[in-house]
């Protein structure tokens, strides 16, 4: 797409956000558009992050800038690898159609980022991730097809959007294990979106948190959360409208931890759930929920067999 340097600052007066990040929200909106109308990815993508949070769920507080998809197309293996290469094709096109230069795609087994390149409008150039993840492809709730809400004169339409208690499984984990400044103010105001129920949320809560590399879920605290203490002025006032009461990091942590003060500790059956993957790389999904389809899902779970493989290979463990 072609921004004229002119266009964009009438729209970051109008929105009260920087025009140079406001330009990559602007193209990270017309890209998820060209995605989700495309016949074939529409149906296998789905939108995740803090991107599906902030532009479709809250109300912008803060841009976020780079896209998240999980591929659930297919819960079978083979299924997938048969439609990746198609997939990752469409998607290359769409790419540079949009006028992005690719700097580099995925090659992991489970998905990775496409580091894409544009040119400005303002002459310098810019940069948008698209992380594209597919082990995350059985979702425990049904994904929502939604529109973003209003960037100035741009939205997203008709977006495929990952579950609120998915999406808020996966942020709450990331606070845990990385304690991104970004994933805190997110943290907050999920705790306050009508429609979330802690105790629907436990289980994606748990399943995503068995599935960490590193977060022993079994160990963390809300304490845990604990970003760098300049990280909110480098990473996240620069995303924020200039216009608005800035947030105070200091109670938007404690709101964050207040909220996962609720989910921790995890309970005994939930740790002894985690503590079977890790130690003896096995899933016991009936531990968790008496739900037959959420069984099926949880032991087909392309995340949780991917850990529980790297379990059994580490340990040298049979099965």
């Amino acid at each position: 797409m072609r921004l004229s340097v002119e266009r964009l600052m009438k729209e970051a007066e109008a929105t009260g956000f920087r025009p140079e990040s406001l330009e990559k929200v602007i193209r990270l909106i017309s890209l998820l558009n060209h995605i989700f109308q495309d016949p074939f990815l529409r149906d296998r993508l789905a939108l995740k992050g803090g991107t599906a949070l902030n532009l479709f769920l809250f109300d912008i507080p803060r841009l976020s800038v780079d896209i998240d998809l999980n591929y659930i197309g297919a819960e079978d293996k083979e299924d997938m690898q048969a439609e990746r290469p198609g997939l990752e094709a469409r998607l290359r096109s769409i790419f540079e159609k949009d006028d992005f230069t690719i700097r580099k795609a995925p090659s992991d087994h489970a998905g990775g980022k496409w580091q894409l390149r544009y040119a400005g409008a303002q002459g310098q150039g810019g940069s948008l991730e698209v992380d594209l993840n597919f082990l995350h492809r059985v979702p425990l709730e049904s994904p929502q097809w939604l529109d973003s809400r209003d960037l100035g004169s741009f939205q997203a339409k008709n977006v495929r959007v990952m579950g609120l208690h998915d999406l808020a499984a996966g942020k709450l984990i990331a606070l845990l294990d990385r304690t991104a400044a970004r994933d805190i103010v997110d943290a907050a105001r999920l705790f306050d979106q009508p429609g979330l129920d802690l105790e629907r949320l436990r289980l994606p809560f748990v399943i995503v948190g068995a599935a960490s590399r590193a977060l022993d879920l079994r160990t963390a605290t809300p304490e845990s959360a604990d970003p760098a203490g300049d990280e909110f002025d480098r990473m996240v006032r620069p995303l924020l409208r200039a216009s608005d009461v800035q947030p105070d990091p200091a109670t938007q942590l404690e709101k964050a931890r207040s909220g996962l003060r609720r989910l921790l500790p995890v309970r005994g059956h939930e740790s002894e759930f985690i503590r079977a993957i890790w130690e003896e790389g096995e899933i016991h999904p009936e531990w968790l929920t008496s739900d037959p389809d959420l069984q099926r899902r949880i032991a087909s779970s392309p995340l949780l067999r991917w850990k529980t493989l790297n379990v059994k290979r580490h340990r040298d463990l049979k099965g």
